[in-house]
């Protein structure tokens, strides 16, 4: 009977028609019946006038699709009212809207549509991605907002294995990609950290309070933000998302301790986290009697003191004293909030082998009981992996002198001469590293140290180099290759070079430090390197627009994955490509024109001293002419308590004036004890007389011992004062309350101070900083540079390996390296350029510096692991049933 039935309306069936706003308006329906008997029933009411039976409409109702392929089912024109009678009869299995006829309501996103796992997109609106940019100029010398949370092609290239710049033509490198950047993770509780020369900590890539959106998920705090321990419930949370492995991690690992006694051992940093006293921290690391009792027995590392926040970290207004390029590029490539991937890890920094750092064997050490003290993380009962990127390594020139080499176990050497290199050693260091070579040392205390802290769990991540050297396994015939200048018959053991101080053997094939690190002799009796060894990807293509590795790379079969690296985007220090997103920090006082000190120590002699400069609080402690200032928390005490107020200067004016107080102790200062102290009008404390002086202010103007506090030609309203606690442990408080200018207000202040001193402690005075109109709140400007060398290749690769970290905490080193080999996977050899792989010492292949070298073509991308969580899972449409009701 089907058959027989005229179909009507089909010109309508799949072809998006609108669809109807009005609820009376006829729309079509798919209707489906139990059985063929059920379905040529209801069909024939369906299409007559007249009919009475419940459940059915009245009137004719159109059949715009017969379905002559189906027994069971067809298309009809009903409105709303008519399809939910009809749904109530019990012939009817199912009525809903017909789905392809409105795909304007219910043709899904196809990205929604992949079988298994989709990603999130990183930003709400595409954004810039640039690759090759530096031969081309591409990036504008005064960016705008189209250019806010840019980033090089350390993110898009490795979102798929296929690389979206690739066009089969040389100047497909050239292309400004616009992207969402999609992604699986972010490296929530993940410990990453990047030990390299420190890091700006000032750097608007580390800001979470800069313009600009950033991750739409940005978690926007550092480990040490609200609610990271029970004991502080009013931690604070600071602007800056770094925190430093040395000086912050203890606070982290071991609340309790610095809790117990939070004005000695607890300080505002200079973003508002509160972080530990720098020499606590350090006293935490190596006096274990300077710690909690459960940490007492973890063994220590000696930190020299030296090491502090303005040598390595810095702050806004003051980058710091070491030159830490290098290690804010690693740490924008790994952790960066536009430039990472890794950008909701917990982040740390550690300076290990610039001026003053930690040096490499206790930087180990340190990460192996970091790694063991930390807590165990409540949300997933185990702790937070830690990974860390290393972009450094030994190498040296040795090698380039007059000598033997040994190619594939030759007995007796072959004689080589600087102008005479075998090709295997020749090509070495031609690009980019000044002809050096690596080699493997020999035991040592630092390699111990190494494979203690990768033993204990920690996942390494190292560059591979940038001396295009050929790095082989055991099972290499190249992996016995060596040098040596003691003779045509000397063997490996006999054949040592130094780096840096250190022996090396004359291995030309082998891993060297640190790639070497944790080395061990696994079942096959063979040599396993633990060490995850990254290589860089070029921005350029060859001629025919394959990608390749860049020509200083190391390569072979022990590179572990490729990762992009030359003319990657990264955070500089240095003045270089304007970025378009600022913020504001507390940068220095306005028109005080003194050249001053802030939080670091100085001596004080005769008529010097102090001038606070940052919006937070100071301890100052002298003794004997040397004066040190120390942080505070930010809270005023207030007016409560005080015993007396006076708005009248005992000298002068409220503009140019002082008060003349008298404490009921003695107090020393700079050598000087008395019990009398001066606060002028001008936003200054002296001592031994007061002083009405308001310009020319500087270290000996006016001519006394003083405390300048953002001192300039200011004016004081109201001054509150009094003596608070009993002998012998009484304090005496001023709280001055004043104005940027000549003249002000009562009630009103736009600066307020209070200072504190103290019976039991002569020496000591609290100064702590409300308003001050005095700081100036500058935006700030920080600036991107070219970053090239596997040492960018290398924190791209961490914080990708983070990423994966995160839904999978129990990985070891050797799983990362399985999700390498078989989810990565290698690259299209059709649109990598491999190259042929040289069997002679001096085979004509070693000229070509962008092959593998029988290495594989592995590109770092965010391949799934299988362990993503649901909130990645989805369905194929083919899988949703609707039934038992409509569907609108």
């Amino acid at each position: 009977m089907k058959n027989e039935i005229k179909k009507e309306h089909d010109h309508q069936i799949g072809l998006g028609i609108e669809y109807p706003t009005d609820p009376n308006a006829k729309k079509l329906y798919a209707v489906g019946c139990y059985t063929p008997e059920d379905w040529n029933y209801i069909h024939e009411v369906l299409t007559k006038d007249g009919t009475l039976e419940d459940n059915i409409p009245h009137e004719c109702c159109d059949c715009a699709d017969l379905k002559e392929h189906s027994a069971t089912r067809a298309v009809y024109l009903l409105t709303d009212q008519e399809a939910n009678e009809l749904l109530n009869h019990p012939r009817v299995e199912y009525v809903h809207e017909n789905y392809e006829s409105y795909p304007c309501k219910y043709k899904p996103n196809p990205e929604e549509l992949h079988a298994g796992y989709i990603k999130k997109n990183r930003y709400n609106t595409a954004t810039k991605q640039y690759r090759n940019w530096l031969d081309n100029i591409l990036l504008p010398v005064s960016p705008d907002s189209s250019d806010l949370n840019r980033s090089g092609y350390q993110l898009l290239r490795c979102v798929d294995k296929a690389d979206p710049w690739y066009t089969g033509i040389s100047t497909g490198s050239n292309q400004i990609l616009t992207s969402v950047v999609p992604h699986y993770g972010d490296g929530t509780d993940v410990d990453v950290i990047v030990g390299d020369e420190g890091c700006w900590f000032g750097h608007v890539e580390f800001q979470t309070n800069a313009t600009g959106t950033g991750p739409k998920d940005y978690n926007r705090k550092n480990a040490l933000a609200v609610g990271f321990s029970t004991l502080a419930p009013s931690a604070t949370t600071g602007t800056c998302d770094l925190l430093d492995l040395v000086l912050d991690a203890p606070y982290w690992l071991d609340p309790e301790w610095f809790e117990s006694a939070p004005a000695s051992r607890l300080t505002l940093r200079w973003d508002g986290t509160r972080v530990p006293v720098e020499s606590v921290a350090r006293e935490w690391w190596s006096n274990s009697s300077q710690r909690s009792v459960s940490f007492a027995g973890i063994g220590t590392v000696t930190i020299t003191s030296l090491y502090t926040r303005g040598t390595c970290n810095g702050s806004p207004g003051a980058r710091p004293l070491i030159n830490t390029t290098h290690g804010t590029q690693c740490t924008a490539n790994a952790v960066g909030r536009t430039q990472g991937w890794a950008y909701n890890a917990n982040k740390w920094s550690v300076n290990v082998y610039n001026e003053d750092g930690t040096d490499f064997e206790p930087y180990f050490t340190m990460m192996k009981l970091f790694h063991q003290a930390k807590p165990i993380n409540s949300r997933y009962g185990n702790k937070n992996p830690t990974i860390s990127s290393n972009s450094w390594g030994y190498r040296s020139t040795s090698h380039r002198t007059n000598g033997w080499y040994f190619y594939r176990g030759q007995g007796i050497g072959t004689s080589y001469t600087t102008s005479t290199l075998p090709g295997f050693m020749k090509y070495v260091g031609q690009y980019g590293d000044g002809y050096r070579m690596k080699g493997e040392h020999s035991p040592n205390s630092a390699l111990t140290a190494g494979k203690e802290m990768i033993d204990a769990g920690v996942i390494f991540i190292a560059a591979a180099g940038n001396s295009n050297q050929k790095q082989v396994s055991q099972t290499h015939p190249d992996f016995n290759n060596y040098w040596t200048t003691v003779g045509s018959g000397a063997t490996l053991g006999e054949s040592t070079h130094n780096e840096f101080g250190v022996t090396a053997y004359n291995t030309t094939n082998r891993r060297g430090y640190p790639q070497q690190l944790g080395k061990f002799i696994g079942t096959d009796g063979n040599v396993v390197y633990p060490v995850i060894n990254i290589g860089a990807l070029d921005d350029a293509f060859d001629s025919n627009g394959k990608e390749r590795k860049v020509t200083y790379s190391d390569m072979g079969n022990e590179i572990d994955c490729y990762a992009p690296a030359d003319g990657t985007l990264s955070a500089t220090n240095q003045v270089n490509e304007s970025r378009p997103d600022t913020y504001s920090a507390s940068v220095t006082p306005t028109d005080s024109g003194i050249t001053g000190i802030a939080s670091v120590s100085t001596e004080l002699s005769g008529t010097s001293g102090f001038r606070l400069l940052l919006n937070a609080g100071k301890r100052i402690t002298t003794s004997s002419g040397v004066g040190t200032v120390t942080d505070l928390e930010l809270n005023l005490i207030g007016a409560v308590g005080l015993t007396s107020t006076s708005t009248t200067p005992t000298s002068g004016t409220q503009d140019d004036g002082y008060w003349a107080l008298t404490l009921p102790f003695t107090i020393e200062f700079v050598g000087l004890s008395t019990n009398i102290v001066y606060p002028g009008t001008n936003a200054y404390i002296t001592f031994g007389g007061g002083s009405t002086v308001y310009s020319g202010l500087s270290f000996t103007n006016p001519a006394l011992r003083k405390i300048m506090i953002s001192a300039a030609d200011n004016s004081c309203q109201r001054l509150y004062y009094g003596s608070e606690g009993i002998v012998p442990n009484r304090t005496y408080r001023i709280r001055w309350e004043g104005t940027a200018d000549v003249s002000g207000t009562l009630g009103s202040p736009n600066m307020v101070y209070e200072a504190t001193f103290y019976e039991a402690n002569p020496s000591q005075i609290d100064i702590h900083f409300g308003d001050n109109d005095r700081v100036s709140y500058d935006v700030l400007t920080s600036y991107d540079e070219a970053f090239g060398g596997t040492s960018s290749a290398c924190p791209v690769a961490c914080g990708l390996v983070a990423t994966k970290l995160q839904y999978n905490r129990t990985w070891t080193w050797q799983d990362v390296r399985n999700w390498l080999r078989n989810n990565v996977g290698t690259a299209n050899t059709s649109q990598f350029f491999t190259g042929v792989e040289s069997t002679s010492a001096n085979d004509a292949n070693w000229a070509n510096v962008n092959s593998l070298e029988g290495g594989d073509p592995i590109v770092i991308w965010d391949a799934l692991t299988g362990n993503e969580p649901e909130e990645y899972r989805i369905s194929i449409m083919g899988n949703l049933k609707f039934s038992g009701g409509l569907s609108f």
